[in-house]
């Protein structure tokens, strides 16, 4: 049987790294046990800042007209693909190729953040098996990985689907049948 618990107060930092956890005296007929948590000592930083990160982008498909900031696209039409990250080394050659050729003031046109939106049709890598199943492209995209750059899903290893799993807890998956 398992032993009854009290939360006791948020642990403090130490100068030496370490940390405390202050709790009080009581009888012994009193049975209850502090539990101090102990913070994790791994430190993940998960930044995304949309447009900057690998964000896709399109032009707004349905732009709010009369508004004190229209929010058409001047230069592109309504829905088209503003900014796709490349996935290859190729493919950043060929872009900055094309950005090279735009002028500072077409890019302030085509970035204007009022006239744009979240791209969910970018392309997808779909993982290889992860315990047994295969998300199939559907989910990956309810998931939003078609709004964000292709590489950063992962290596088609399925890493970032665990990662998900974990974090998000169960969630249903499309079974595909495996190919061997």
């Amino acid at each position: 049987m398992a032993e009854s618990t009290r939360p006791l107060q948020p642990m403090t930092p130490l100068a030496n790294g370490g940390r405390e956890a202050r709790s009080v005296l009581s009888s012994t007929d009193f049975t209850i046990r502090g539990l101090g948590l102990m913070p994790s000592n791994s430190i993940v930083s998960v930044i995304v800042v949309p447009g900057i990160m690998g964000t896709n982008l399109r032009a707004r498909r349905f732009a709010r007209l009369g508004r004190q900031q229209d929010e058409r696209n001047r230069l592109t039409a309504s829905g088209a693909p503003v900014w796709r990250s490349p996935d290859y080394e190729w493919e950043g050659l060929a872009e900055a190729a094309v950005w090279g050729e735009r002028t500072p003031e077409d890019r302030q046109w085509l970035f204007d953040a009022a006239t744009l939106e979240p791209d969910d049709g970018g392309p997808i890598v779909v993982p290889c098996a992860v315990d047994g199943y295969v998300l199939g492209e559907s989910a990956l995209r309810q998931r939003g990985w078609g709004e964000v750059h292709a590489g950063s899903h992962g290596d088609g290893h399925g890493r970032t689907a665990l990662v998900q799993r974990d974090t998000l807890g169960p969630v249903r998956f499309e079974l595909l049948p495996q190919l061997h």
